[in-house]
């Protein structure tokens, strides 16, 4: 691997270490769907768009949780959660990252 690569590939590396340090949304893009995306001490939320015809809200909200976090969250907790309005959306998931020590300064 040549230096160049070695950078690229150290920089890609830092850039994704920084992102899982802090809650902050940031904007994804993944075969051909744009989101975006918030990770919390052990979990990345993600907020898609779903498509006009659907009834239940324009918005779906998936929790990918790991570790501990992983373990304590069943059925109750109420995930995947629909939203119509993607900043009542952010609202309330930055509230539940903060009520469940999620969330990463």
């Amino acid at each position: 691997m040549n230096r160049e690569a070695t950078a690229t590939n150290e920089s890609i590396e830092a850039n994704e270490a920084n992102e899982s340090k802090s809650s902050v949304w940031r904007a994804k893009h993944y075969e051909g769907l744009d989101y975006e995306s918030i990770h919390g001490r052990e979990c990345e939320i993600t907020l898609e768009p779903r498509p006009y015809y659907c009834d239940r809200g324009n918005y779906l909200a998936k929790l990918f949780p790991t570790g501990a976090l992983f373990l304590s969250i069943d059925e109750a907790d109420g995930w995947p959660r629909y939203y119509f309005h993607p900043e009542h959306a952010k609202s309330e998931i930055n509230a539940w990252l903060k009520k469940r020590g999620q969330w990463i300064d």
